[in-house]
């Protein structure tokens, strides 16, 4: 098990956080740039048995084996410049603490954005849970796939780890094939989503009845391929119907 720091406490960082808490691990620090939102995931850790702390840099976190980003996909380039800029200015490090690994976890930001890092020893990588994540649901991610890279042996084996140990599927893959499915969950949770926002003002008052059928097409849709699953009028050609 690894001793672990997040550096931010949005959502991926609330729930994966938790998740490997309960995995045995230890979460030791939490950085956010706001020191309310990191104070409060101290708050949750500490309520479920951590003794995590808040620091107010990015330089406490990097006694940690692991660091995990988990911000937004603009910040995390400029984020790695300031983890190789603090790492720098501690000098080198000390064998009681070796450079952590830094793992990032975003669906669409090539894993090029932390080679500032290696630098100064730090080997990295991805840990992209392919997941939408709230604060108000919690999540087994035993259920969740994960999209890791790295092109370093340790960071490798501790991405493994990490998968393994939340009992989770992965998948090691490039950045691009991980942008691609990135795409591919947009099209598949925000797109529908929006489909769905459309149809609660066309059913008016009885949008629950649309559950039923909506849930047995994404299922046969998985089961077989979406394009043998399209129904009712527009598979018939009723362009009467349509119309109407």
């Amino acid at each position: 098990m690894y001793d672990i720091s997040f550096i931010g406490a949005g959502n991926m960082a609330f729930r994966l956080s938790l998740a490997l808490l309960e995995a045995g691990h230890t979460i030791s620090c939490i950085y956010d740039r706001t020191p309310a939102n990191g104070e409060k995931l101290v708050r949750a850790l500490v309520s479920n048995g951590a003794k995590t702390i808040y620091t107010h840099s990015i330089s406490g976190t990097l006694t940690s084996q692991i660091v995990i980003i988990a911000i937004s996909d603009d910040a995390i380039a400029q984020m790695s410049m300031d983890i190789a800029a603090a790492l720098s200015s501690a000098g080198s490090l000390s064998q009681s603490h070796p450079a952590p690994f830094i793992f990032h976890t975003s669906g669409a930001t090539d894993i090029r954005e932390l080679a500032p890092m290696e630098q100064c020893g730090c080997h990295y990588g991805v840990l992209y849970p392919m997941m939408t994540l709230s604060k108000g649901k919690n999540i087994n991610f035993s259920d969740v796939p994960f999209l890791l890279e790295t092109s370093f042996d340790d960071a490798r084996e501790a991405l493994t780890s990490l998968s393994v140990s939340l009992k989770a599927e992965y998948l090691f893959c490039n950045s691009q094939k991980r942008l691609r499915m990135h795409c591919a969950a947009v099209f598949s949770c925000n797109f529908t989503n929006y489909m769905l926002s459309l149809a609660y003002e066309v059913a008016g008052d009885k949008p629950t009845f649309l559950i039923p059928a909506t849930i047995e097409m994404i299922r046969k849709s998985f089961m077989r391929h979406p394009d043998e699953m399209q129904t009712g009028p527009a598979l018939r050609g009723d362009k009467k119907t349509m119309e109407r």
